[in-house]
């Protein structure tokens, strides 16, 4: 579809950029010429070796336009197609200009919409924006040709070049395309927010977050009313590229945006939610350790749907020094999982693929039916994923086992057994969901349940992010009678969190004790009965000694 002539604003401050540029020629009108813009950019994919060889890619649906060489002004604008190339007309011997930009327009899969638009930003994202339209302000990554002189009708070709680090912010932009078209598979229709990557001197990794005001309201883009992910790519390694050139990575990052706040809203834009269900923060954990189960679950599933989108089942990870770490989600590997494979966001995605490559065909209706265990309008039933006081994957297996019916389950089973979810039992039936391995179960009571976190000094190293391991985290399941409820929280330690999910996931209340010890006490509506869940955790972001967090609970 056409981009909105008001996008005009996207436009970077025209920078004089060397790249190589050629222009081929050929009849056209008489007062105007065709110049058709063929967009290329260089790439290396990454190995289990590192850097493979340069090659020359097109810029697919990317955005570019046409200047006059003396004074800037605008001549055309030009959308791109999936073969990188598109045409406008200008006035015959214009002496002019082409800049291409790393902003893409994903056309939609079924109907007459777009997926996904995007953009890759050369600049440090801001904590807040005052509106969508500060936030696009931010200059975008652009390629600008040797000027020419368009005295009849031609294709002038724009490459973005590896060595001036261009080339990374297009091969970001590649990935938006490739990640609208892989979610088109499984839901032609489902409309994707807006992707922001920043990307420059500078920028780290981190996962896809709703951008807001400075009152926290989420942010709409101007043009498209969608919301706004903003993400930041790690600026390193080889040619600035070593996470740019990562499909594998990028994929997976903005899989993990499919679990924001901010990532699905409603048609009459004044409620948010996400495309997929959370139920914890944005943050990077390791595959290998075993973590809360919500976070394990969309760690371990955005890998999955990376590898599944690519057709590859490689991840790859590459150091400053070009240095590649590899791991294959083909390959079961049973090491000892304390707990059970559920925990661990590797056995997730390794259980995810061997599923979905042994036994559903490894094909686009496999893929869907593996989503469709996330969908809260399908997977809908008690303890589904869509309908369970906590998003992980035991009760997404619970759906999962019902859409895929019991003969293909019982084929599943040895996917699952062979990344030891479960430790040894059925994650689906009633007695896992009794046991102690996903939360204790408790009856309302005026009689306290006592608990122990420990804390950690996280200025060290190897402490980063350690409170999303699974023992840093304390579930508690109640079924509540209808009428009146409360949940009371006292503690001696600063930055507790208690989090309430009602029986479908929704976050009723949440309490945060922020620097200072305190106590809180909840009040859950009349009529709201229910299967409930209190979890009691501690503040990542908070800087912890290494004391003992003791806190004290009422469910009554």
């Amino acid at each position: 579809m056409a981009r909105f002539k008001q996008w005009t604003w996207l436009v970077l401050v025209p920078a004089v950029l060397f790249v190589g540029c050629t222009v081929s020629v050929g009849g056209g009108p008489a007062d105007t010429v065709d110049v058709t813009v063929r967009a290329l950019y260089e790439k290396q994919d990454i190995t289990s070796t590192g850097l493979g060889t340069l090659t020359t890619r097109p810029a697919r649906y990317t955005f570019a336009e046409l200047r006059d060489n003396s004074s800037d002004a605008l001549l055309a604008t030009v959308e791109l197609a999936s073969d990188g190339m598109g045409t406008a007309k200008v006035p015959r011997g214009s002496n002019l200009y082409a800049v291409i930009y790393a902003d893409v327009l994903v056309p939609a899969a079924a109907g007459t919409s777009y997926a996904l638009h995007g953009n890759v930003k050369k600049a440090i994202p801001k904590a807040h924006y005052a509106t969508g339209l500060d936030l696009e302000k931010e200059p975008t990554w652009g390629t600008t040709s040797l000027s020419f002189l368009a005295s009849s009708s031609g294709t002038l070709t724009v490459r973005a070049l590896e060595s001036t680090s261009e080339a990374g912010a297009f091969a970001i932009a590649d990935q938006m395309v490739a990640f609208g078209q892989g979610m088109g598979r499984v839901e032609p229709t489902l409309p994707l927010p807006n992707l922001h990557a920043f990307w420059t001197s500078g920028t780290g990794s981190t996962y896809p977050t709703a951008a807001t005001n400075s009152s926290g309201t989420l942010l709409r883009n101007p043009n498209t009313n969608r919301p706004m992910l903003v993400t930041e790519v790690w600026y390193g390694g080889p040619f600035n590229s070593a996470d740019a050139f990562n499909d594998g990575l990028l994929l997976e990052t903005f899989s993990r945006g499919l679990f924001a706040t901010g990532s699905y809203w409603s048609t009459s834009l004044t409620n948010y939610g996400s495309v997929l269900r959370g139920d914890n923060d944005a943050a990077i954990i390791s595959p290998w350790i075993s973590s809360e189960p919500a976070i394990a679950f969309a760690s371990g599933y955005a890998t999955f749907l990376s590898a599944a989108i690519r057709d590859n089942p490689n991840v790859y990870l590459m150091g400053s020094t070009g240095t590649v770490d590899t791991w294959r989600l083909d390959q079961h590997e049973i090491s000892p999982l304390v707990g059970g494979g559920e925990f661990y966001a590797s056995s997730i995605a390794r259980s995810q693929w061997g599923i979905w490559a042994s036994v559903l065909g490894r094909g686009t209706a496999g893929l869907k039916t593996l989503w469709d265990a996330t969908n809260p309008s399908i997977a809908n039933q008690s303890y589904e994923f869509g309908n369970a006081p906590l998003a992980c994957y035991p009760t997404y297996l619970v759906g999962l086992k019902r859409l895929a019916g019991a003969s293909t389950w019982t084929a599943m089973q040895p996917q699952l057994d062979a990344e030891n979810v479960g430790n040894g039992l059925d994650v689906t039936l009633s007695t896992y969901r009794d046991s102690t391995a996903l939360w204790t179960t408790v009856a309302p009571s005026a009689t306290p349940i006592l608990g122990t976190l420990t804390t950690y000094d996280n200025s060290i190293p190897s402490n980063s992010n350690v409170y999303y391991d699974r023992v840093q985290a304390k579930a508690y399941r109640v079924v509540l009678g209808d009428g009146t409820h409360t949940v009371s929280v006292s503690t001696s330690s600063p930055a507790m969190i208690v989090e309430v999910f009602d029986h479908i996931g929704l976050l009723t209340a949440a309490y945060a004790t922020t620097a200072t010890p305190g106590s809180k006490t909840f009040t859950l509506a009349a009529g709201a009965g229910g299967t409930y869940v209190v979890r009691v955790r501690l503040d990542p972001f908070y800087q912890y000694t290494g004391a003992l967090a003791n806190y004290s609970l009422v469910i009554n």
